[in-house]
């Protein structure tokens, strides 16, 4: 070795030794307290300098070179933090794990969030977290049954979802909430509702409603707002869980109106199953068998009424589902930072759907002849993902979804639907410039259909839809009391046909909160929408009995803004804790489609539903939600006394503000007349939209006494103000003639439509173990109601299950309490 070499060499040893004598470092692990798991992307940084730190890795694990002496450092994740004092020693390495949990600082008292595992008082939206074990204790076994039952603002009306009034009843087309699974939106190829069956209720980590666009993260159709999801993960032991359940519907609370002779069961099986294959490998897998009775008829018609279409026994009228679902991650060792996985879920069904009740009295849980569908349907879904975490807060995230639907319906209107999803996001926390955050994202997607029920004029039975977009995000926060986001998105769509209906669309979403004291939030934000129509809403074009769904394919999409102003106030007083939360909202659309019923054909069938846009529209309001828990212990560090609570108001006005516009022109076998919203609503004066309910009032508390619980679920919806006249002018079309079953409504419409107040009680006892015996009540009181015009609700129905949940331990034992220096 040449001179130069060798003291190059010794001056490079020289420095390095010196300088690994002149520090020390610290390094540790970061676990959630809850899930007992590590943090993966936790920031680890100087609370002297947020600019110097590092990010936990795919193990959650974190190293910090850093001068001797004593530092403070801050370890934070979403909704989670943890500040601890440390003294670092020259040329030593200090090992300190944290574990973070959920809190809410109030006065210098830390409040733990129990009811609502997270709680972002940050948040510049409205936003409801429902606490996934929810699901098991009412033993829903559809996840639009819980959301229908927990929050006010949020109502699935026979599929549909509606916040705040947001959307009327389109039997789920077109849906103006957008439902997100895992990130990616899970919406239907060619109608664009919520698949409701194929979500894995048995599989679900987080469920959150996020109330009006105020968030360019969601698509531009979310008009009145979204539904998130997320799935499991293994946590440090590996678990399975599984609960098999069994019940009856009860006879109806006119005992006339049971329509069946044998025994009206409800059955059926779920199962999770979580754990880490290997130190870098996660593994889910799920399922569910179910199997329903059904408390809906066959049409049974008058003898001079001819039923060629939907001639069904009541045994076709049963149905059954099977799904399963799977979740893999992975972790390479060797890349630091990296993470990447698929998700799949896979389901075959039959079921039914019903679109009318026969009539209004004695056959109120019958379908109406020719008014309803049976379905075979195979559906299923693969989600590639990778996720790289790099440097100090920048993350990278690429999302892929494929998912295929096939629906095999009577009356010979099969559909094939396929969508091809993909979307990167990156994020970077900027901590030099005071944890400025920006998000960046581009998104694509394609919807195919081909059905016999989209033929266009030329023949044409295949449809297409492409949909691409892009958005970013920039969130500040000021001297750590105000919090401010800007976004802005761009939404372009193509039908893949006429180039005159291309549209592209800019939306800008933003907002602030202001933390006007400890624990007290303000918020405000503004948001715009644009949805543009389904290829069901332009194209469907189908006859159901003496029913029909017509095309339009002139309807052009719908634009919207709504701004809101909320208030949160946490608390603590001894024992009890939680919050209150309010909010005054405005939502104003253009163009609104509505899924109006009419005359729209000279011949038979000459009735039946339509999309139409109908002008514009604005909805206004107020919700109110307070959610908590009290302890009754006299340790309140256990919880074998306590009780937990979430209850809400809300009040929506939504109203036309163009009540003379016409729209269309009927075709009425009595004399074409030209189509208004005042000219077609059974309320003409109020200008009240149709199907819409102006108060809703919901709640959900439970108790626990050590092993037992007592739970008590209520909901209260208000009159439906407005429906469409031609419902009573079909009624009276009928009523004159013997070859066509009379359709009755006005007689409940006018003389039952007075609001509905609906309970459930549930019972339960948890053993050593994790094994747990549940017995539940819907509808308690049986009430004979009905929502949604034409479709009859649930009678009361009792159920009763048996839980397994149980920990499998590791050999290596998990670490429960932080080393602390």
């Amino acid at each position: 070795m040449k001179p130069l070499h060798t003291l190059l060499l010794v001056l490079l040893v020289f420095q390095t030794t010196l300088f690994s004598q002149s520090t020390g470092s610290i390094e540790g692990t970061v676990y959630d307290k809850e899930s007992g798991e590590t943090v993966i992307g936790a920031n680890v940084v100087l609370l002297s300098d947020p600019s110097f730190g590092t990010v936990t890795d795919v193990f959650g694990k974190y190293k910090l070179n850093l001068e001797p002496g004593k530092h403070k450092i801050v370890c934070s994740f979403t909704g989670m933090r943890d500040t601890f004092e440390i003294e670092v020693l020259t040329g030593k390495t200090v090992t300190h794990d944290v574990t973070l949990e959920s809190t809410i600082v109030l006065k210098d008292v830390e409040v733990k969030s129990s009811r609502v595992a997270e709680v972002k008082d940050e948040d510049i939206k409205s936003m409801v977290k429902i606490p996934t074990e929810l699901i098991d204790n009412r033993g829903d076994r559809d996840i639009s049954t819980t959301l229908n039952t927990v929050d006010a603002s949020t109502t699935i009306l026979d599929g549909e979802p509606q916040i705040r009034g947001g959307s009327g009843f389109t039997f789920g087309v077109g849906a103006k909430v957008s439902i997100i699974v895992d990130d990616i939106p899970m919406m239907s190829p060619d109608a664009g509702k919520p698949e409701w069956g194929f979500i894995p209720v048995e599989n679900l980590a987080d469920l959150e409603i996020i109330k009006g666009a105020s968030s360019v993260k969601v698509p531009g159709s979310a008009l009145s707002g979204a539904i998130l999801m997320k799935t499991n993960q293994p946590g440090f032991n590996p678990s399975t869980k599984v609960n098999v359940y069994a019940g009856m519907y009860d006879r109806p609370q006119n005992k006339e109106m049971k329509w069946w002779d044998d025994f009206p069961y409800i059955a059926g099986v779920k199962f999770l199953h979580m754990r880490r294959l290997s130190p870098n490998l996660d593994f889910v897998i799920g399922g569910t068998f179910d199997a329903d009775h059904s408390y809906l008829g066959s049409p049974r018609p008058d003898s001079t009424v001819i039923d060629s279409i939907t001639n069904f026994t009541d045994n076709q009228m049963q149905s059954q589902k099977a799904r399963i679902n799977f979740g893999l991650r992975h972790r390479p060792k060797k890349v630091k930072g990296l993470m990447y996985g698929l998700n799949g879920n896979f389901m075959y069904s039959n079921s039914n759907s019903v679109f009318a009740w026969q009539d209004d009295s004695l056959n109120f849980y019958r379908a109406y002849p020719g008014a309803m569908l049976l379905q075979k349907q195979f559906i299923f879904n693969v989600d590639p993902y990778l996720t790289f975490i790099e440097g100090v807060g920048n993350t990278h995230k690429f999302r892929l979804r494929y998912m295929y639907a096939n629906n095999d319906m009577s009356n010979d209107m099969d559909a094939i639907g396929m969508i091809a999803y993909g979307e990167y996001s990156f994020n970077r926390y900027y901590k030099n410039l005071d944890s400025l955050q920006l998000t960046i994202g581009l998104v694509g997607q394609y919807n195919f259909s081909a059905s016999g029920m989209y033929t266009d004029a030329g023949g044409d039975s295949t449809n297409h839809l492409l949909n691409a977009g892009m958005y970013i995000e920039l969130q500040k926060q000021f001297w750590d009391i105000l919090n401010i986001v800007l976004g802005f998105r761009g939404e372009y769509f193509d039908p893949m046909g006429d180039k005159s209906k291309r549209k592209v669309a800019p939306l800008f979403r933003g907002g602030l909160n202001f933390k006007l004291a400890q624990g007290t939030f303000l918020r405000a934000s503004f948001g715009q929408g644009f949805r543009y129509p389904t290829i069901t809403e332009r194209m469907i074009n189908i006859q159901l009995g003496i029913l029909g769904v017509y095309p339009n394919q002139d309807l052009v999409p719908e634009y919207s803004w709504n701004t809101e102003i909320g208030i949160k106030q946490g608390f603590r007083y001894r024992k009890f804790q939680g919050f209150i939360d309010g909010a005054f909202f405005m939502q104003q659309y253009r163009n609104t489609i509505e899924y109006l019923f009419g005359f729209w054909k000279t011949q038979f069938p000459w009735v039946g539903f339509k999309f139409i846009n109908t002008g514009r529209s604005r909805v206004y309001g107020a919700d109110v939600s307070f959610i908590g828990d009290v302890t009754f212990d006299k340790l309140q560090t256990t919880k074998d006394y306590s009780m937990n609570f979430m209850v809400g108001y809300t009040y929506s006005l939504p109203q036309t503000l163009e009540p003379d516009h016409v729209y269309a022109e009927d075709l009425n076998p009595s004399g074409n007349d030209e189509l208004s919203f005042r000219s077609t609503s059974v309320d003409s004066n109020t200008n009240v939209l149709k199907y819409r309910f102006i108060h809703t009032f919901k709640g959900d508390i439970e108790f626990n006494i050590k092993g037992f619980a007592l739970g008590f679920s209520f909901r209260y919806f208000s009159r439906m103000e407005n429906v469409d006249k031609s419902i009573f002018d079909f009624e009276d079309a009928t009523a004159g003639t013997s070859s066509l079953q009379n359709l009755q409504y006005r007689d409940y419409f006018e003389n039952h439509n007075n609001g509905n107040f609906i309970m459930d009680l549930r019972m339960s006892y948890t053993f050593k173990g994790g094994h747990k015996v549940s017995a539940v009540c819907n509808n308690l009181t049986n009430r004979w109601y009905s929502l949604r015009p034409l479709k009859a609700e649930q009678m009361r129905s009792f159920m009763i299950s048996y839980t397994a949940n149980i920990e499998h331990k590791n050999k290596k034992k998990k670490k429960e309490e932080p080393k602390k220096q």
